[in-house]
């Protein structure tokens, strides 16, 4: 009878819990390490998810799940429903705004995909575009020496 009593909402000890809790602080506490990077630049929470059963509600119907963490879409928006998800650690890394970005055709790519998909060095291709040197940057290098020669000189 005492637990029901002194219980504000019963989530505390879910996993959405401390993903609520942690987007709060980011936001609103300045004394967080990383509120500069949050609250500093304006970012804010939707007011509904100042709630926490409701935000608990969304994450339990929106895919969270083992070993996925939330993430927003376009990192210059808030917290929202409409900017969230739940995504894996890969796909949030992917997602910075510190990743450089590049177009190449038309499209735009994080430099680490495209030089993937270019089979270029990734580290030759950020050489590349801290110098500048746009029709150089999809040059694939050429190789040195005959491509099928082994060790031992012959082909």
């Amino acid at each position: 009878m005492l637990r029901k009593r002194y219980t504000k909402h019963g989530v505390s000890r879910c996993k959405e819990y401390y993903a609520w809790r942690n987007m709060m602080l980011r936001c609103y506490d300045t004394n967080h390490p990383s509120y500069p990077d949050y609250g500093g630049r304006g970012l804010r929470v939707h007011k509904e998810w100042h709630d926490v059963v409701v935000f608990v509600r969304w994450a339990k119907r929106n895919g969270c799940a083992p070993g996925r963490s939330l993430d927003r879409r376009d990192n210059r928006r808030g917290y929202s429903p409409a900017n969230c998800r739940w995504t894996s650690p890969k796909m949030q890394a992917a997602n910075r705004r510190d990743n450089h970005r590049v177009v190449y055709k038309g499209r735009r790519y994080r430099l680490i995909a495209l030089a993937k998909i270019l089979r270029i060095d990734p580290e030759l291709l950020r050489s590349r575009v801290r110098r500048h040197i746009p029709e150089k940057w999809w040059a694939v290098p050429k190789r040195r020496g005959h491509p099928f020669r082994n060790l031992n000189g012959t082909v």
